[in-house]
């Protein structure tokens, strides 16, 4: 195996060095030490304290994995609000979902279908979709998300989501770190 740099490197550097070539770490750690860690690591790295994660959801099954899985992997010490759209589901379904979960958003926004339908023919999503015909697709779905998105996320830092992603050990980690360096280098995020 070739060294990458001269000099002898941190243990935590090697490890991501190893990462990108695709040799796993050495070794297990048990979970309470890992979360541990993972805590730690999160408090001293993440300057960002709060976001927004931005979704439509289509399917109110998809809407329960989604809540399901950041239920098992949501931040401590961080404020993350809710924005979602509605597509082929009621907002009465998501709060119903959100109210099972007892999930701990600092806000929640939950726009029904018909909302997107009003920016469009109203032209706030451009004149593209003030055409009925044309709201349709991706394109229109995302349109119709970022807008609300710049509307009502009471936060600079935004998270734009699908409905079928399942959150990892590290998603909320690595976001916030991703987020935090755009922060840095003065980007809007």
């Amino acid at each position: 195996r070739s060294r990458i740099l001269s000099s002898r490197m941190s243990p935590r550097l090697s490890m991501k060095m190893n990462l990108r070539q695709g040799i796993p770490p050495e070794g297990g750690e048990d979970d309470s030490t890992s979360d541990h860690k993972k805590q730690r690591l999160l408090e001293c790295a993440i300057q960002t304290t709060e976001l927004t994660l931005c979704v439509t959801f289509g399917e109110v099954s998809l809407a329960e994995q989604f809540f399901d899985s950041y239920t098992s992997h949501a931040p401590k010490g961080i404020d993350v609000h809710l924005v979602a759209c509605c597509f082929q589901s009621t907002p009465e379904q998501i709060h119903d979902l959100l109210e099972q979960h007892q999930l701990p958003f600092q806000s929640v926004k939950v726009l029904p279908e018909s909302w997107g339908h009003e920016q469009g023919k109203s032209g706030n999503l451009g004149p593209w979709y003030r055409d009925d015909a044309q709201r349709n697709g991706v394109s229109w779905g995302r349109s119709v998300l970022h807008r609300a998105a710049a509307l009502f996320s009471p936060t600079d830092s935004m998270w734009i989501l699908d409905d079928d992603i399942l959150f990892q050990e590290d998603s909320f980690i690595t976001a916030l770190q991703q987020l935090n360096l755009m922060n840095e280098k003065e980007c809007k995020v």
